[in-house]
């Protein structure tokens, strides 16, 4: 079902001439907070065959401004009726996946990487996003272990990521989910798979565990610190 719209051109005199027009549809998505919305129609300029939207968020939190592009439908061309179809919204502000404080504090790459791998895997860019994943996971884990002994940190940085894991990570739990996310990463960033039977999906969830232990690790050394042992005895 189309919508009618009212757009504005450059006329022959080249004064501003007005038209209406029918798109296919208007955005159910706001590209800022990424909700579901009935855009508010602002203002529309054809530019034949293109014609730019501007749409405003009806979200009380939100209200942002933003322009959807849509171009003619090659039916138009073959004598159909002329209608444009929606293209896209711009600027598109990524959703990011949100971390634990501890772990944005302990690794501000990591989740900066996460962020952006996820971003192209919505994109469908599919081909690049388990690189991402692989490369935002390294962060992870020499982060965690320059933050754990800041004295070998010049070592840690150069150390492959396998040799890290296996060599420098004391907890079973955080070395047993990297390194199997380590091996799933790799899978995504060589010519030949090894795991024909996993996908993104289990990536990201051993890259989630893994996240998960770090950050049960940094919150007990946290809580070992502000209660050290012998203070208090006797509840008093």
């Amino acid at each position: 079902m189309s919508e009618k719209i009212i757009a504005h051109y450059t006329g022959d005199n080249k004064d501003i001439a007005r038209v209406a027009l029918d798109i296919n549809d208007y955005p159910d998505t706001c590209p800022f907070c990424h909700k579901g919305i009935e855009p508010i129609f602002r203002y529309a300029w054809l530019d034949d065959p293109r014609v730019a939207i501007l749409f405003q968020c009806p979200k009380a939190r939100c209200h942002q401004a933003f322009i959807s592009m849509y171009t003619k439908n090659e039916r138009a061309y073959m004598g159909g009726p002329d209608i444009f179809d929606y293209k896209g919204s711009a600027p598109w502000k990524p959703q990011e996946h949100v971390f634990p404080e501890e772990i944005r504090t302990l690794s501000k790459t990591f989740c900066e990487t996460y962020n952006e791998s996820e971003e192209a895997e919505r994109r469908d860019l599919k081909n690049i996003c388990g690189a991402g994943y692989r490369k935002a996971l390294e962060f992870l884990i020499k982060d965690y272990l320059i933050n754990v002994n800041g004295n070998n940190a010049e070592i840690i940085k150069e150390k492959p990521l396998g040799a890290c894991i296996a060599e420098d990570i004391d907890d079973t739990n955080i070395r047993q989910c990297a390194k199997r996310a380590a091996r799933l990463g790799n899978d995504n960033t060589h010519y030949f798979r090894k795991w024909e039977d996993k996908d993104l999906s289990d990536l990201k969830n051993l890259i989630g565990l893994t996240v998960n232990w770090i950050h049960n690790v940094c919150l007990t050394r946290k809580i070992m610190e502000d209660m050290p042992e012998g203070k208090g005895k006797g509840g008093k």
